[in-house]
């Protein structure tokens, strides 16, 4: 059996289009403007807006606050995003 680490799974998802459609989906779903939830999560809102956009990659540490801002655990977060069915 095969065992990865949070670390192997922090880097797989932080390149995945569908992980920058959620977050946009979860900030959104939150009531939050750009603005207010990056001054939450403690990231520059426009970089959270880059990102939303996909015109700009993120950090495994980005992708940590971004999911902390939403008060969510990580593997919380990486659930609800494999348990999403996006079709591109």
């Amino acid at each position: 059996m095969t065992t990865i680490s949070l670390y192997q799974i922090i880097e797989k998802m932080q390149y995945r289009k569908d992980t920058r459609d959620f977050i946009r989906e979860k900030r959104e779903a939150s009531g939050l403007s750009i603005q207010k939830f990056a001054h939450k999560a403690g990231i520059d809102p426009a970089t959270l807006c880059n990102i939303e956009n996909k015109k700009q990659g993120m950090s495994k540490k980005t992708l940590v606050q971004i999911i902390l801002g939403f008060d969510m655990k990580l593997s919380e977060f990486f659930k609800q995003l494999e348990d999403k069915n996006y079709d591109y």
